[in-house]
């Protein structure tokens, strides 16, 4: 019996291990990757400080709301498998859609100028029917446009 519980003991702390190290490179992994999508947030650009996640799958529309502010552009770069190709889809909150776009696997960001503050929801779907469920991440970026002055 006492041999039992040793084993457990061991055991319980392999495991918890195993899971621990698995869950630490997936994190570095995602990470990197969204390190590596920063670098399109360049040319004036400054990120809102937050890291989205969506889960992907495919046909299943994963969606997150923000506030969007007239006067600003705003650089929204999707942090992805290169073979997705996802459907993007801004909508303001009655659900009119503003921006919509079926993105090839090599397209990382798009800029975006909004007339007056707005809240959105932005919406994002796989459609690559033989892809697997997978976590990306988005980065927004912000900077001030630019006013021309009357003389």
């Amino acid at each position: 019996m006492h041999m039992n519980r040793a084993f457990s003991k061991t055991f319980s702390l392999i495991l918890m291990s195993i899971c621990f190290v698995f869950h630490y490179s997936a994190s570095a992994q995602s990470d990197t990757t969204y390190k590596e999508c920063l670098k399109y947030l360049n040319k004036g650009f400054v990120s809102d400080g937050q890291g989205y996640y969506l889960r992907l799958a495919y046909n299943e529309p994963a969606s997150l709301n923000i506030s969007f502010y007239n006067d600003m552009i705003y650089r929204l770069v999707i942090c992805r498998n290169e073979k997705q190709k996802i459907k993007i889809v801004i909508s303001d909150d009655k659900k009119k859609v503003i921006f919509s776009d079926l993105c090839e696997v090599n397209e990382r960001y798009w800029d975006l100028e909004f007339k007056s503050m707005v809240n959105c929801i932005i919406s994002i779907e796989e459609k690559n029917p033989d892809s697997k469920p997978e976590n990306i991440r988005i980065a927004i970026g912000f900077k001030q446009k630019k006013r021309v002055s009357k003389n």
